[in-house]
């Protein structure tokens, strides 16, 4: 689990790497989809959506206060929410244009990027963690409003996950 974390903060702290390709700062819907060793998990995000229409106020307030605290510890990390759009993902112009906190994630995580390649539509990158994972991912940039992408990891204990995304922007306001 903490490896399918990882990968999710690695597509949401290294999207922003395509703001030289236009990429628009505001509100995006992010969609995932996730294996582990060749078996569909589906959607984390579209079960989250599910479990939170059952939560109550409190309950909801309290994982509100969970996500708010996890920028908190890394205040150059982009506001991530849900709604009626599923995962959502708030990111500034300041935050397109740099780093969006990528290394001080890495470190908290115990993993070093390497072979970091960007072209004009693309990016890929590779990571090892002390634990004995590691991974690559890769991105593409379709237009200004659209990415999609796939992060594989493996375990130090040899188990392969791959987590699929797809991006949309959805409005130049974050609410």
């Amino acid at each position: 689990m903490k490896h399918l974390l990882l990968a999710l903060s690695l597509l949401v702290l290294t999207s922003p790497a395509f703001a030289g390709l236009g990429a628009k700062p505001g509100k995006w819907k992010l969609e995932t989809q996730i294996s582990q060793d060749g078996k569909s998990m589906g959607d984390p995000m579209a079960k989250m959506r599910e479990a939170m229409k059952d939560m109550s106020p409190a309950q909801r307030k309290q994982m509100e206060e969970m996500m708010a605290k996890m920028t908190k510890t890394n205040p150059d990390m982009p506001k991530v929410g849900f709604d009626k759009n599923g995962m959502t993902i708030c990111y500034t112009k300041e935050m397109l244009d740099g780093d969006l906190g990528l290394k001080k994630q890495q470190e908290d995580q115990k993993c070093k990027v390497s072979d970091l390649e960007k072209s004009s539509s693309s990016m890929s990158m590779k990571f090892k963690c002390e634990d004995g994972a590691y991974g690559d991912t890769k991105w593409k940039v379709t237009d200004p409003t659209h990415m999609s992408g796939v992060t594989n990891i493996v375990t130090g204990q040899g188990k392969k996950s791959e987590v699929r995304f797809k991006a949309e922007f959805l409005s130049a306001k974050c609410d």
